[in-house]
């Protein structure tokens, strides 16, 4: 932040399930694969998987990916600009 000001981030809604607002402007719009680039806690990926859409959560963290994979979701420890799994076959991309 500008001027050293900071801001707290609400880590239980992180940690969460999605909202409303997640489903309404991210999750609805996905149909098909995607993929949930910095997937965090993986909680889009493993809503994706419970409305039986194809979704890989990468990130950069073990940590989030091992609360990823324990939500039942995949997930790959992967930095994006190196090389992205099943490349071509995504219809989505999560960068949220």
């Amino acid at each position: 932040m500008s001027g050293g000001a900071s801001t707290r981030l609400p880590l239980e809604r992180w940690l969460g399930p999605p909202d409303a607002t997640d489903h309404q402007l991210l999750l609805a719009r996905c149909h098909g694969p995607t993929l949930d680039v910095g997937c965090g806690p993986g909680r889009l990926t493993a809503a994706l998987l419970a409305r039986g859409v194809t979704a890989v959560g990468i990130d950069l963290s073990e940590v989030a990916v091992q609360r990823t994979l324990e939500r039942g979701a995949t997930a790959l420890r992967r930095d994006v600009f190196g090389p992205i799994p099943s490349l071509g076959q995504w219809h989505h991309v999560l960068l949220a």
